[in-house]
């Protein structure tokens, strides 16, 4: 999406990219998507923005929520835990 230089990429295209990688169960990238679509937040539609992020990064929580009390049992063994938390380290 980024390297065709066709395409007018915003705020948007990204928050609706990342809950595409959410309903897919893939966090880390939605995760990486949200933190482009701050990279593109200008003018008059920072509100907007901060809105639709806070409601996607609350989705993401949500998701690694869910997948951890799905495989609470047997997250000791896997190791789990560290490895869905190492997701939100960047922040």
């Amino acid at each position: 999406m980024e390297s065709n230089s066709n395409l007018g990429i915003d705020w948007n295209a990204c928050v609706i990219a990342s809950g595409g990688y959410i309903k897919s169960g893939l966090p880390d990238k939605a995760f990486e998507m949200l933190k482009t679509s701050e990279e593109y937040k200008h003018g008059n539609s920072k509100g907007a923005a901060w809105e639709n992020l806070i409601i996607t990064y609350a989705s993401i929580v949500l998701l690694v929520k869910k997948t951890y009390a799905l495989y609470a049992p047997i997250a000791s063994r896997f190791n789990l835990l560290s490895g869905l938390i190492s997701i939100f380290q960047p922040y």
